[in-house]
């Protein structure tokens, strides 16, 4: 039976809140770095024993190599100069990120006046923008932490709020309400995910012989701009093929040393066809195969995490009929053309791409 991988993006470091529900279907998920080599340790302890039995996973295209060195240092004096060098360094990398072919000349100024300030020239620099996406993909990295923060800053006032008007309405009877909620900046949000995915698509689309592996991403507006960029090239809509509940919690302390769709081998192989490139016909049939079964692994599901003790997420498989990954999201998120020429895309068979999302 084939090994399944699922690759989640564009994080670049694990998450339980993904990989509780992901390794219930693939035998690994694995994660893109920046740099090579880096630790995937975390205060989990799911996490940890994910990656102890192999069921987490990491890869770097493109190693650095003998640059990782240098490339690290940079990321370090990043951290050790605080919030306004990092917000610097950002906006410059964005800068860059956000110019295209004809801003070549400008977009190398501006990488090179980063790089002069840790000592590395640009000539040692092959390709500028590897290096620009790893700079904007450790950003990102950051921005998680820094909104992981926030997250549990606000859940610790809100649940004081909750409190004191607890105790006001006890107290003086008085039909108080409680004020809304505060969150974080949404456009802020968009305009961050937008540039690490551009990042990421080419990073992760530098490497030509990768294992193949299936999309995955939490975030519906990624998905939205991937239709969206799909719509404009093929005049067609791309599709939901099949949808799989999934655990949101885990209800163990390790995850099993195998999927547990690896208990209906109909419906694991036809998550092999998933994700390889897949003829509008073959997915057609994939997807009636796919719902005949659909029973039998609700039904499973049930048995080994009930739902009112560890939640349901949905995990969506949308099917572009007629386009390759690689075309589809360097398109879609760095703006740049991924084959020699127009001619080759009616050859393309298809692709799918995972959306997991809470119900």
């Amino acid at each position: 039976m084939n090994t399944t991988y699922a690759c989640v993006f564009p994080e670049t470091l694990p998450d339980a809140g993904l990989l509780v529900p992901l390794v219930q279907v693939f035998d690994q998920v694995v994660h893109m770095q920046a740099v090579e080599n880096e630790s995937l340790a975390t205060d989990s302890g799911y996490l940890s024993r994910c990656l102890e039995m192999g069921r987490l996973g990491s890869f770097t295209p493109a190693p650095l190599g003998p640059k990782r060195d240098r490339f690290m240092a940079l990321v370090e004096d990043m951290r050790r100069n605080g919030a306004d060098y990092t917000t610097q360094l950002s906006m410059l990398t964005l800068a860059g990120l956000q110019r295209g072919g004809q801003q070549r000349e400008s977009s190398g100024s501006l990488i090179s006046d980063l790089l002069k300030r840790t000592d590395i020239r640009t000539e040692e620099v092959a390709q500028l923008q590897l290096w620009q996406s790893r700079l904007m993909l450790k950003l990102g990295e950051w921005f998680d932490a820094q909104q992981t923060d926030i997250g549990s800053a606000l859940s610790h006032i809100t649940t004081r709020q909750q409190d004191l008007f607890q105790e006001l309405r006890e107290e003086d009877e008085l039909p108080f309400s409680q004020p809304s909620e505060a969150g974080q900046s949404s456009a802020e949000s968009a305009s961050m995910l937008k540039h690490r995915l551009k990042a990421w698509a080419r990073l992760y689309f530098h490497d030509l012989e990768q294992t193949p592996r299936l999309l995955i991403t939490r975030h519906a507006l990624a998905m939205e701009l991937l239709q969206e960029v799909y719509e404009k090239i093929r005049r067609q809509e791309a599709s939901v093929l099949v949808s799989l509940p999934l655990p949101c919690l885990a209800l163990r302390e390790s995850p099993g040393a195998q999927p547990l769709l690896q208990k209906l081998p109909r419906l694991q192989a036809a998550l092999s066809q998933l994700m390889a490139p897949l003829a509008p016909e073959a997915a057609a049939t994939l997807a009636d195969d796919w719902r005949q079964h659909q029973a039998d692994w609700k039904e499973l599901l049930e048995e080994e995490f009930p739902q009112h003790q560890a939640g349901r997420c949905q995990l969506e498989f949308i099917y572009f009929p007629n386009i390759s990954a690689k075309r589809l999201m360097m398109e879609g998120f760095a703006a740049g053309k991924s084959d020699s020429g127009t001619g080759t895309t009616s050859q393309e068979q298809g692709c799918c791409l995972a959306l997991l999302q809470e119900r």
